[in-house]
């Protein structure tokens, strides 16, 4: 696993490429931005044409992408070590054999975790959990 455990300082370090896949994100998404309102300018007239609606329905579209980049932004964090005691729980989603988690922070932020776990990470990872104190809360396909 790329989650080391530090029973000495009480931390916990994730090594994972959440930052950089991100900041590839934001930067394709900001492309997109530029090269619709181009097509949007560059396609305008007073009539009403498909490739000028097709661009404005593609610029709302990229907008509410930036509005949930955004918001993505402002509620995760990046950092990869943390105290245990900042740490308010792990919730762990499953999807057919993989799991994966996300750490939520006392601050109100959360950590996603872009790592998958198989059954036997799933358990050692419950097991250092326990022994650490950390609270984990499975999904639920309730909700």
């Amino acid at each position: 696993m790329k989650i080391n455990f530090d029973k000495e300082s009480n931390t916990i370090t994730i090594k994972d490429d959440y930052k950089r896949i991100n900041i590839i994100t934001g930067l394709s998404l900001l492309i997109c931005v530029i090269l619709t309102v181009w097509n949007i300018f560059r396609h305008y007239s007073d009539e009403f044409n498909f490739e000028y609606w097709f661009w404005i329905v593609s610029a709302l579209i990229i907008g509410l992408s930036v509005i949930q980049r955004l918001v993505t932004f402002f509620k995760t964090t990046y950092r990869s070590q943390f105290k245990v005691s900042e740490i308010e729980f792990i919730k762990f989603r499953r999807f057919r054999k993989w799991t994966t988690f996300y750490i939520s922070m006392r601050n109100g932020k959360r950590r996603e975790v872009m790592l998958r776990l198989d059954q036997d990470d799933y358990e050692i990872m419950v097991e250092r959990c326990n022994s650490f104190g950390i609270e984990m809360r499975q999904h639920n396909k309730n909700r």
